[in-house]
């Protein structure tokens, strides 16, 4: 019986995908709905400037909050300042 339940929970955890920062393709794609970024402007630098998505919280990957990653990069990297928790996000505490 713990064998099977061993593998139940092995299969279940080889089904779930774990949540991954968007790809600098799908970023510049996707930014805006049924838009994207055009090739060769100041925003499409600005995405590429800003994948060091390390300054970011984990579970920052799979919120519901609409500000795309690239975008918190960047606000971090201005704003060093603040402390960024789950607890509060907006850093003020």
């Amino acid at each position: 019986m713990a064998s099977a339940r061993f593998f139940a929970a092995a299969s279940f955890a080889q089904t779930q995908t774990k949540a991954q920062w968007p790809a600098l393709a799908d970023q510049l794609k996707e930014e805006y709905p049924g838009r994207q970024v055009q090739a060769g402007t100041a925003l499409e630098q600005l995405v590429k400037d800003n994948q060091d998505f390390s300054i970011l919280r984990e579970d920052e990957k799979s919120d519901t909050r609409r500000y795309p990653a690239w975008l918190r990069v960047w606000w971090r990297k201005a704003h060093p300042e603040l402390k960024y928790s789950a607890e509060d996000p907006t850093g003020v505490l």
